[in-house]
Order: C-alpha cells, then sequence, then structure tokens
C-alpha cells in the first residue's frame, strides 16, 4: 500500500501527515472537501471543453471524470462502510502446542490451522504427519502443504485443553520466529 497513513487509514486526511491528532475529518467537513474537489474538476473540465475536437483535452476530460468517480465511491465507502478504513490490531496468543510454549496468530477468518514445518518438527508433531494431505494451498499467494497433523493436544491460557487439526506448511513467515 503506497498510501501514507494518518492515525484514521483514511486517504483524505493521510495529507493532515503523522501530526494529525483528531481521529478523522467530520461528516461534514469531509463532505465539504469532497463537494470543492467536484466543483474543481467540473471548472477543469469547463475549461477543457472550450475546444470539444482536441483529442488531448477529450484524453484529460476522460482521466478528470475517472478522478471524480474515484473520490465519490471514496466518499460512499466512507459514510456506507467506514470499517474498512480502521487500523487491525491482531491477535497473538501464547499456548503449549504438545507442551511445547508457543505464540499463535488468531485468524477468526481462516479455513485452517496452520503451522510451519519447522514449528511442528519443534512441537515433535512432524512424526505425526499425513501427507495425503500434502498438496498446495491457493489464496492470496500459494504455499506448499506438506500434510496434517489430525490430533495435537494444545493448552490455551493455562488451563484450557484442546485437541486440534494442523496443516503443516513448507513456510509459514518470519513473524512466527519472532519468539
Amino acid at each position: 500500500m503506497a498510501q501514507a497513513r494518518s492515525g484514521s487509514g483514511n486517504p483524505s486526511t493521510a495529507a493532515a501527515g503523522p501530526s494529525s491528532t483528531s481521529a478523522g475529518p467530520s461528516s461534514s467537513s469531509a463532505s465539504a472537501a469532497a463537494a470543492e474537489r467536484s466543483a474543481a474538476i467540473e471548472r477543469e473540465i469547463d475549461l477543457l471543453n472550450a475546444d470539444p475536437f482536441d483529442p488531448e483535452a477529450q484524453k484529460k476530460i476522460a482521466e478528470l471524470l475517472r478522478k471524480q468517480a474515484v473520490e465519490e465511491n471514496l466518499e460512499h465507502a466512507i459514510e456506507h462502510a467506514p470499517e474498512a478504513f480502521a487500523e487491525v490490531v491482531m491477535l497473538y496468543v501464547h499456548l503449549k502446542v504438545n507442551g511445547v510454549a508457543m505464540k499463535a496468530f488468531v485468524d477468526s477468518g481462516a479455513q485452517r490451522s496452520i503451522m510451519s514445518r519447522s514449528a511442528a518438527e519443534k512441537c515433535g508433531i512432524l512424526r505425526l504427519m499425513d501427507t495425503r494431505f500434502a498438496g498446495v494451498a491457493r489464496g492470496v499467494g500459494a504455499g506448499v502443504i506438506c500434510g496434517r497433523v489430525h490430533a495435537v493436544p494444545v493448552v490455551v491460557g493455562g488451563e484450557n485443553h484442546v485437541s486440534m487439526s494442523v496443516t503443516v506448511m513448507d513456510q509459514v513467515s518470519e513473524e512466527e520466529d519472532e519468539e
């Protein structure tokens, strides 16, 4: 993401810079700013329409109209889905996997629990990996699935004992090695 970040994650407030202490502009000031940008685009289109047969002017008009549509789309999203612009705090928990203390990232939307091959080896569960479940995981990227351990003993919070299935991946991420 190449966009500068302000405290709110809102592109319309990103220009305020990191020293901005407010959570973002009020709805009325954001609407006024959007109306001013829209009026400026309209004035520029009017100037370019002075010669409707100029191909360069028509290209500029098309680009201005595209930018105006992007602005309107952004304003719509800010009004109707403001949660899309909020900072997201990642949730990590301390647990024991097969008696080995680890830090795990919680992804409540994940279809499977995954672990790197090196972490599975560290926990002593690699010997239980069923390679019949090997394959390729595809999503935003792709990764090699080594297999699955069907029942892994996990202790969360020192007292909650659960058994869970873990898909073992060839590589997961560098964050796993932060511990």
